[in-house]
């Protein structure tokens, strides 16, 4: 009796590895003895591809598995093999474990090649990458699927990863300058940026592609040969371009400082006139209050004199003048007032001898006592009472 097979991969490291029974080479290498035995361990999918009429088929059985080979988990091969093997002939398959816990890592270097400010076209500046990718397999049926298991090979596969991610970051760092807006002289000091901009375009790629997922990119530096004369020449420029910058810049926050000056000095200015606006209109209206509260006095005293009046034919005493006045009190010019109302206000102290006033017939502002019917006035009033 033939001994069964055990399928099962013992490579403590490994992404895509084919199993082979008992070493074998030869053109039978791919048969399989019904009731053999299959041990897939945690993390792992173990694939068996059948070849029917040039069209891959495929079982998988994901980890962790340890039984022998039956018809209840291989919903293919339960319909190939059918009734023709009896359960008991080998039957043709390549099996393959694909590690869906493990990482696989490459390295890259890209030389220099050149890349270009937008400004300045015709120069260009020498650029080299160098760092790390990190890729591992999620999704086992999407990666069957694009890659065909049959005959796979690691070394092969890597190298088409890595010749696509090259021309991939070429492509994308030549339009780093243009669509993140970092100067070609300081796209070394910008790796972060760069690094989470390649990552995200490559992510998709590397999964649509190749069916693997992208884990960590590290760029590790990216190299500007500044011994080289397109670096010279642009650095030149770019210092000039800076300092007019600069220069520009500073005369316009002068500008801007002396605007906010002007602007401010007149919002002061402002502020101060209706200030005093307000503090005249006050004492405007605190005089006129005054004034009115004197000619009601005099309204009342002139009404109570009346209602004493003596009858019409008796002797009526002389009408006073009639005569409107102007009077200057606090730098403004109020009244007019009638002769009555001076007098009032001489009483009240509102009106001094110091006081301006013009009437009709006076060429200018005259002091009070050199006007003769409203000297007299002073004569009259009592002098202060004694405190």
């Amino acid at each position: 009796m033939a001994m069964m097979d055990v399928i099962r991969c013992d490579l403590p490291e490994y992404l895509v590895w084919k199993w082979s029974p008992n070493g074998n080479n030869s053109d039978r290498q791919n048969s399989i003895r019904w009731g053999s035995s299959l041990s897939v361990k945690d993390g792992e999918v173990a694939v068996f591809v059948y070849n029917q009429k040039g069209k891959p088929l495929y079982d998988y059985i994901t980890g962790p598995y340890d039984q022998i080979l039956k018809t209840d988990n291989f919903p293919v091969l339960a319909t190939i093999i059918g009734w023709a093997y009896g359960g008991k002939s080998p039957f043709q398959a390549e099996v393959y474990f694909i590690n869906l816990s493990g990482n696989n890592q490459i390295r890259f270097g890209i030389p220099y090649f050149d890349i270009f400010d937008s400004r300045f076209p015709e120069i260009g500046v020498p650029v080299a990458v160098r760092g790390t990718l990190t890729f591992n397999i999620t999704d086992y049926i999407e990666f069957t699927k694009l890659n065909r298991l049959i005959n796979f090979d690691l070394d092969d596969f890597q190298r088409q990863i890595k010749s696509m991610f090259v021309k991939a970051v070429k492509s994308v760092i030549l339009q780093i300058p243009d669509e993140m807006k970092i100067p070609v002289v300081s796209i070394e000091r910008k790796i972060e940026e760069i690094n989470s901009r390649i990552q995200s375009i490559l992510d998709k790629r590397l999964y649509n592609d190749f069916g693997v997922n992208l884990k960590v990119l590290d760029i590790e530096a990216i190299e500007i040969n500044k011994a080289s004369l397109g670096y010279r020449q642009l650095m030149s420029l770019t210092a000039d371009i800076t300092t007019n910058t600069y220069t520009t810049q500073a005369n316009l926050n002068i500008q801007w400082m002396q605007e906010k000056q002007r602007l401010e000095l007149e919002n002061l200015e402002n502020n101060l006139r209706i200030q005093r606006e307000e503090a005249q209109r006050a004492q405007r209206l605190q005089t006129e209050s005054k004034f009115i509260n004197a000619h009601q006095i005099d309204m009342q005293a002139e009404t109570l004199n009346n209602s004493f009046s003596q009858p019409q034919f008796q002797q009526v005493p002389p009408t006073m003048p009639s005569t409107q006045y102007y009077v200057g009190i606090n730098g403004q010019s109020m009244g007019p007032f009638s002769y009555s109302q001076i007098q009032q206000f001489i009483m009240t102290g509102e009106v001094t001898q110091e006081s301006l006033v013009w009437k009709t017939g006076l060429i200018n502002w005259t002091q009070i006592t050199q006007v003769t019917e409203l000297s007299k006035l002073f004569a009259d009033t009592p002098p202060p009472f004694p405190m």
